[in-house]
């Protein structure tokens, strides 16, 4: 996947989060500063879902596995201090 395809990517999943968080009126509490922020203090991606999970009330099971697979996109997408700013993807195709 080139750059400029892999850059609208992230943009669409850091939108669909935003969206997310408006949806669990949670903009007010988590922003995308913030979830980066917790993506960095951890190499385990069930403890960052954990630590969004903590703050929703979900309404059904739907809720719970659309926001799952987001949080997952959106870890896999975000540039990581451990990898030097890389995403987990970019970390991956840079090994021989």
């Amino acid at each position: 996947m080139s750059n400029v395809a892999n850059s609208s990517k992230n943009s669409d999943i850091q939108q669909k989060m935003q969206d997310a968080l408006v949806y669990f009126e949670l903009d007010e509490k988590i922003n995308l500063e913030l979830l980066q922020k917790w993506i960095n203090e951890t190499t385990n991606p069930m403890a960052f879902v954990m630590q969004v999970f903590q703050e929703i009330e979900f309404e059904s099971e739907m809720e719970i596995e659309k926001l799952l697979t987001l949080l997952i996109d959106y870890w896999n997408a975000a540039p990581r201090e451990e990898f030097g700013g890389l995403t987990p993807i970019e970390r991956l195709r840079q090994k021989p």
